[in-house]
């Protein structure tokens, strides 16, 4: 096997493995993954109302389930950085269709809240990702299609990262990555459910490759974020330092 076909064939484990490791070095890693799980939870828990007001209830329970998933994902790293999420799932669960479907924003403890939807057009990787579009815009084949190759891709760049975290953090990891990767498995099914196995295939190609063209992006959103964090710190240090000199003055 010459070493271009081995690249080939490992392409997405090195990608990971790489990505694994840049995202290891940044200061709030957890804080991300924390915000990336709400984001996805958002997203599958709004797509099971679709279903359910669409009649499919078999698609209604996949994603509602999904959606459970993420959010307990979300809260195991909010368990490792010393945070909480405001509401619980029942609250979550509970909430009137109506209120669930115009819900965007997620409080931690009060003190930090973070716009959970509309992370398809937040950033670079994810507008070149989507077209431009919303996620929720395309058909149930292309969101089952893309649903199915982003939980593949996390699972295998949560493998990488359990090598450079430790191994507090790599515990709770591992039972995340093999959830994620059952997600993948999961929606795969129910696409090859919805429509034939070429239409199937060409969609998840199609996926793949728009998931390779937001990838050669990331580094614009991955620099954004950690001049947003550095520039957070800044204020941060300012905003103390004052309050620290009003005290001296008293």
């Amino acid at each position: 096997m010459s070493l271009l076909s081995w690249v080939t064939r490992n392409r997405d484990e090195l990608i990971c493995l790489v990505l694994a490791w840049v995202f290891s070095k940044l200061p709030n890693r957890l804080s991300l993954l924390k915000k990336l799980e709400v984001g996805v939870f958002f997203f599958c828990w709004r797509q099971a109302l679709q279903a359910q007001a669409e009649g499919n209830s078999t698609l209604n329970l996949i994603l509602k389930e999904q959606a459970e998933s993420e959010y307990h994902h979300a809260q195991a790293f909010c368990t490792l950085t010393g945070s909480k999420l405001e509401l619980s799932a029942d609250k979550l669960f509970n909430r009137e269709s109506k209120n669930a479907q115009i819900w965007s924003t997620v409080n931690w403890d009060a003190s930090e809240s973070f716009q959970a939807d509309g992370l398809s057009r937040k950033y670079y990787s994810a507008k070149a990702f989507f077209g431009g579009h919303q996620a929720r815009d395309f058909s149930w084949e292309n969101k089952l299609a893309f649903m199915t190759v982003l939980e593949s891709f996390q699972a295998c760049f949560y493998r990488k990262l359990l090598q450079f975290l430790p191994l507090k953090v790599g515990r709770s990891l591992l039972a995340i990555c093999n959830e994620e990767a059952n997600h993948s498995i999961t929606l795969r099914m129910a696409l090859a459910k919805m429509t034939d196995s070429s239409t199937a295939t060409k969609l998840m190609r199609k996926w793949k490759q728009r998931l390779y063209l937001g990838l050669l992006i990331l580094p614009l959103d991955l620099v954004g974020i950690l001049l947003s964090v550095v520039m957070t710190n800044i204020k941060n240090a300012a905003r103390t330092r004052l309050h620290n000199q009003s005290q001296s003055r008293q």
